[in-house]
């Protein structure tokens, strides 16, 4: 069985002693540059792959309905119901309205008694 001993700060320190400093590879500044690049171009059409994402996208969408929905559901009890008529009770209607107005009734009746 493998025991593992705390080890001293002085080994430790020692063994950091013998190390040598990391370098970069020749070109690691250039192909970080090339990146960071690359990330500032996309930064101008962020807002178009911010709305291209699916998650986006359907919050909106529900987004628009919950206010349709909202909106809909509000002016419903407020809005006066109307009846519907027909077409033919329409024209019933006009007719009638329009002999009171030009006086056809009398002129029916004058037409009636004169017979």
């Amino acid at each position: 069985m493998d025991v593992r001993q705390p080890l001293d700060f002085d080994q430790v320190y020692s063994a950091i002693d013998g190390m040598k400093r990391a370098t970069p590879g020749p070109f690691f500044y250039t192909r970080v540059a090339a990146k960071l690049d690359a990330a500032k171009q996309r930064n101008t059409s962020g807002f178009l792959e911010l709305i291209a994402r699916p998650v986006v996208a359907i919050a909106m969408v529900l987004l628009i309905l919950g206010a349709d929905y909202f909106a809909l559901s509000e002016d419903s009890g407020n809005v006066e119901q109307t009846p519907v008529i027909s077409t033919y009770a329409q024209y019933q209607q006009f007719s009638n309205t329009s002999d009171q107005f030009y006086g056809f009734d009398e002129m029916e009746a004058m037409n009636e008694e004169s017979k």
